[in-house]
């Protein structure tokens, strides 16, 4: 289920209860951070040192970034290392 707030997308599990609060991904976390900071998975890749490719995968949960790559990409895009780990519901502090 897609919900639209404040134009930003969100993907919602559909099996959820109105009581539960929708669990992101590690691949949520950084597609929500990349989007935020205004950047293109290119631009983002770049940055990175990477390409496109690898980026979309982390972002589709198809493979986990290793820590490195969190960090660069919390540095990045302005957001908490823990954040990015889902160790803190806070993304900006």
């Amino acid at each position: 289920m897609v919900k639209r707030a404040g134009g930003v997308t969100m993907w919602l599990d559909v099996s959820m209860t109105d009581t539960q609060v929708p669990t992101w991904t590690l691949g949520d976390r950084l597609r929500k951070a990349r989007e935020s900071a205004g950047l293109k998975q290119e631009e983002l890749a770049e940055a990175l040192g990477l390409t496109r490719h690898p980026i979309a995968d982390y972002e589709n949960d198809v493979r986990a970034p290793k820590r490195a790559i969190i960090m660069a990409v919390a540095m990045r895009c302005g957001v908490p290392v823990d954040w990015l780990e889902g160790e803190s519901p806070a993304r900006n502090r």
